[in-house]
């Protein structure tokens, strides 16, 4: 071997699923033998994670040639290698940008950029794939000579569709492997999909069917595959607050204010020029924005400069870097990094168009973001979660002691069992109310029953009849306290009634209040103590009463 290629050996290469990953051998392998360089070999990309690789446009592109491999049994133990020409200048443009400097990039007096690149470039191998080496990838993608090249393709996919190979066509060197494929996609199937692209990948070949490569350490690496860069995107999270807890749904009354908390991380943006990241909230018809609370970082304040919020109808945005672009600066790109978690904390109000029961009021959230280095600007969605928030009514029936139906009467509803302050309420037509909320122009604080529903209750509250129907008795106006418990988990509601002392209103079914009124006082219902106890002391008060006059006439005869 010539003085030359021994100044050019190196024995470490990239690892499966990694970037090049060389380095000078310390010590000679024992009784190597040099390899036959002119078999030609194949390249073949794997998927990570099993995902079908039907319509990717892969193409493998010559960075180095070996000059001269030494193996030992089925392991290669070194290699000499050469820059591509053609691309030298680009190779060497990218490693100046990944820490080179021009005299590290100078082999014998002759630029050969390459041999640097596979001795220094050791990291990036394994996700997030960041580092030198991805900034050397990140770099030679840009080069426009490179960005040109048509290389190999990589079209040979297999039966089950997570492999793509080259087939046995390739001089035995390093290669580049870049994926071109655009956003959208028409598969086998027919129909057009937003697909992922990977970030480059590189490796070296096998040499003469000789694919194991042995390191610098003793390990050994695959050579002739690499793996497909793609990073999975994690569901949006989205919880409401109860109490000192968060969860997926809760229960709450018409003009009350909800806190929600959305939670995301941050996905892989490693290998992008740019990236698109938004978080979008689509509230029911039932719900109305409030106002943002915060927005953190990995538990950290997220500076303003670093989000923007829009608000479209029902759909709240939160755009994160500099108008949805992480990576428009390197401040942005440390203020968002990869597999920090975002957490949005906002308010939202149940409204007069809340819905009573299943499937109660719900807001959803997706992720928006570039699934694509190759197209950043076309965006992909991934849904999350749904959140709803339930609400309940309740029915109220005036009969007489009959129990027919009685108009006229009119009541007024009050939060709580002691409160005397009336509710307002929006009447809905048909006998029918709701609670009003602060955008509410047109309200009462009465309402009249005969059937009646008072919509978007949870809770405590009095009811109080004040006026009486026509002919009938104002004496003992009945009130009582009526709690409304909803149940969002099964998107229901019931009712429980504290009865008046004369147990003139009560409980008909899960949902409805009787109110019973009275025209005389021999009507009451002797149900309860306390009105056989009134109906007792009336009596004996009209007896003794009685007894007087009578005593009081006989007094008068008597003179």
């Amino acid at each position: 071997m010539t003085q030359h290629t021994i100044r050019r050996r190196c024995t470490a290469f990239l690892a499966i699923g990694a970037m090049l990953a060389l380095a000078m051998p310390n010590t000679a392998q024992a009784a190597p033998q040099l390899a036959d360089l002119g078999v030609k070999q194949s390249m073949s990309v794997k998927a990570s994670n099993g995902e079908s690789l039907e319509g990717k446009d892969l193409h493998a592109i010559q960075l180095a040639t070996y000059t001269a491999a030494s193996v030992d049994g089925n392991t290669i133990v070194g290699y000499d290698l050469t820059t591509n020409t053609a691309l030298a200048s680009d190779i060497t443009a990218a490693a100046k940008a990944a820490g080179a400097a021009d005299a590290n990039l100078t082999v014998n007096g002759k630029n050969d950029p390459m041999v640097w690149v596979v001795k220094n470039l050791t990291d990036s191998r394994s996700a997030p794939w960041s580092g030198k080496l991805r900034n050397f990838c990140n770099s030679l993608a840009k080069q426009t000579n490179f960005a040109k090249q048509e290389g190999t393709a990589v079209a040979t996919l297999s039966q089950d569709k997570t492999t793509m190979s080259t087939g046995n066509v390739l001089v035995p060197g390093i290669y580049a492997i870049v994926d071109r494929t655009p956003a959208t996609t028409t598969p086998s199937s027919g129909t057009a999909v937003k697909t992922t692209a990977s970030i480059m990948m590189m490796n070296g070949t096998a040499v003469n069917g000789i694919s194991q490569l042995r390191t610098a350490s003793g390990t050994t690496l695959p050579l002739g595959q690499v793996i497909y860069k793609v990073s999975s995107v994690e569901t949006p999270d989205k919880k409401v607050n109860v109490g000192s807890t968060w969860k997926d749904s809760a229960s709450e009354a018409i003009g009350k204010n909800l806190t929600y908390r959305v939670t995301q991380k941050i996905p892989n943006w490693t290998g992008y020029d740019h990236y698109y990241l938004a978080l979008n909230d689509t509230l029911g018809t039932g719900l109305d924005y409030g106002s943002l609370t915060s927005i953190t970082v990995g538990g950290k304040a997220l500076a303003s400069t670093f989000y923007k919020e829009n608000v479209n109808g029902k759909t709240i945005s939160w755009l994160f870097g500099v108008n949805g672009d992480i990576l428009a600066s390197d401040a942005s790109k440390a203020a968002l990094p990869v597999g920090a978690t975002i957490t949005v904390t906002y308010t939202a109000r149940l409204n007069g168009n809340a819905v009573i029961g299943s499937p109660c009021n719900v807001n959803s959230i997706d992720l928006e973001y570039s699934h694509n280095p190759n197209a950043w600007q076309d965006h992909n969605n991934q849904p999350g979660n749904e959140v709803k928030v339930c609400t309940g009514e309740i029915a109220l029936r005036k009969v007489n002691a009959k129990n027919q139906k009685l108009t006229g009467a009119k009541f007024t509803i009050a939060q709580g069992t002691s409160n005397k302050t009336p509710l307002k309420l929006v009447s809905l037509g048909n006998g029918n109310y709701r609670l009003a909320t602060s955008g509410d122009t047109t309200t009462a604080t009465t309402f009249e029953a005969g059937e009646t529903k008072i919509q978007g209750l949870k809770g405590a509250y009095t009811i109080t009849e004040t006026q009486a129907p026509q002919d009938y008795s104002s004496l003992m106006l009945p009130s009582a306290v009526v709690t409304v418990n909803v149940d969002d988990a099964t998107m229901t509601w019931s009712i429980d009634v504290k009865s008046d002392p004369n147990n003139l209103i009560k409980k008909d079914d899960s949902h409805t209040v009787v109110v019973t009124n009275i025209r005389t006082i021999t009507e009451i219902p002797l149900t309860g103590a306390a009105g056989l106890t009134m109906l007792f002391s009336i009596a004996a008060l009209l007896f003794i009463g009685g007894i007087v006059m009578l005593r009081m006439c006989k007094s008068a005869d008597d003179r």
